[in-house]
């Protein structure tokens, strides 16, 4: 029993000509979007030049701080939803107040 067909259509090679500092400053800004050279090309080809340029660690870091924000707001959530939460409001408060 071989290998199951692949569902993908077969991909072919087109070849584009450009000069050597072109190339270099595809590859750039291929890289600043955390894409391959042939992935950008497609992209700014196929969708009209509408590539997301932000760098990938700035998205990250971005969404690491909305995590943390999100997890923030659960916990102030969960506190205020328990039985007791105005009394542990308010001694948390006080205690704060009085260092």
């Amino acid at each position: 029993m071989g290998r199951p067909k692949s569902r993908q259509a077969p991909r072919t090679t087109m070849s584009i000509r450009v000069s050597e500092c072109e190339r270099r400053h595809i590859e750039e800004k291929a890289m600043a979007t955390g894409l391959a050279a042939s992935a950008y090309i497609r992209t700014m080809a196929l969708d009209g030049g509408n590539v997301d340029t932000t760098i990938h660690e700035d998205r990250q870091k971005l969404m690491h701080e909305l995590s943390a924000i999100g997890n923030n707001i659960n916990q102030i959530a969960r506190i205020l939803f328990m039985p007791d939460a105005l009394n542990l409001v308010l001694r948390m408060y006080c205690s704060s107040s009085l260092r």
